[in-house]
């Protein structure tokens, strides 16, 4: 396992995967945690890992926090982005 300063040198402006954020966070799973099983937060794309929180197979190791004022990620979070968010510039997928 490695630092969550050592993940972002290493993965900063590098593909991962198939290029898509979900891919990052199966990397960071995998780096930073040592989580190497691939049905951890498996959602064909990123907004359906919060939306589907309750019911995908690791979310044990999570909490789902919502965005309020008192909300505020702390480093090493993983942010996930709604779908379809014109003032976030997302896509479908989140």
């Amino acid at each position: 396992m490695i630092t969550l300063a050592a993940f972002i040198t290493e993965w900063t402006e590098k593909k991962v995967g198939d290029g898509q954020c979900v891919a990052l966070i199966h990397q960071y799973l995998k780096d930073v945690f040592g989580l190497t099983d691939s049905t951890l937060l498996a959602q064909p794309s990123a907004y359906e890992i919060y939306t589907n929180f309750d019911h995908i197979n690791g979310n044990q190791y999570f909490n789902r926090i919502a965005n309020t004022p008192e909300g505020v990620p702390s480093p090493g979070d993983i942010l996930i982005i709604g779908a379809n968010d014109p003032g976030a510039q997302t896509e479908a997928d989140g």
